[in-house]
């Protein structure tokens, strides 16, 4: 990659609908054996950290990664939080970080639950849907979202290609706290066993909706039974 020139990548790699687009780097990434980092210093962004971009674009980075890539910059754009910002996530108007309160008043946070079946079916890549805060459920599969990478029991970092691994998608890329060096913890999410839900149930059917939405995932994360 290093004898390419910036202005535009000879090997494209399309979005998937309603991707996320830390996701979508890190598909970009593997497909051309490097990190995330490398690619999008390698198209002039060295030194932005792409958890950055994935909230908000700025016009010149949205124009960098446009010619680069040929991924338009509305596309680019709705990958990011941006168009949920004072909705659904508050970002700081000063700085790309989210605030720690949500518009509605609930706390918030950077990271994003998954569905194992949605990162084995698309080869590790996933929605934006799962970085917002009432995202529980994955109706496709009828499952609970999981929170946490099954090895190091942490939430795991699953979009970020680095040059220590692993190297396919779908694993933690989190560093390994029981490894000397900086590799990642590597564990398999996509065979994770998620918590089925019952066809036909109250939960499912309120991820339908908006309202629902918001009203069931209250009550799961407050631990209150619904079938």
């Amino acid at each position: 990659m290093s004898a390419w020139t910036a202005d535009r990548l000879p090997i494209t790699v399309a979005p998937l609908p309603g991707e996320a687009l830390e996701s979508w780097i890190a598909a970009y990434a593997r497909r051309l054996r490097t990190t995330s980092d490398g690619l999008i210093a390698h198209l002039g962004l060295g030194g932005v950290g792409v958890s950055q971009m994935a909230l908000r674009l700025g016009e010149h980075q949205a124009a960098i990664l446009e010619r680069g890539t040929g991924v338009s910059g509305p596309v680019l754009a709705a990958m990011t939080l941006q168009p949920y910002d004072g909705l659904a996530i508050a970002i700081h108007p000063g700085r790309r970080a989210l605030l720690g309160r949500l518009p509605a008043g609930r706390f918030g946070t950077a990271r994003a639950p998954y569905c194992p079946a949605c990162l084995q079916t698309s080869e590790g890549r996933g929605p934006l849907t799962w970085r917002l805060p009432w995202s529980f459920a994955c109706p496709a599969h009828a499952v609970l979202l999981e929170d946490l990478c099954p090895a190091c029991h942490r939430p795991p970092n699953m979009w970020n290609a680095r040059r220590l691994g692993p190297r396919a998608g779908g694993a933690c890329t989190r560093d390994d706290p029981a490894a000397s060096s900086r590799r990642g913890c590597g564990a398999d999410l996509t065979r994770v066993a998620a918590a089925q839900l019952p066809a036909g149930g109250l939960v499912l059917a309120g991820v339908s909706d908006d309202l629902g939405v918001c009203v069931m995932f209250m009550l799961v994360r407050w631990g209150v039974m619904v079938c």
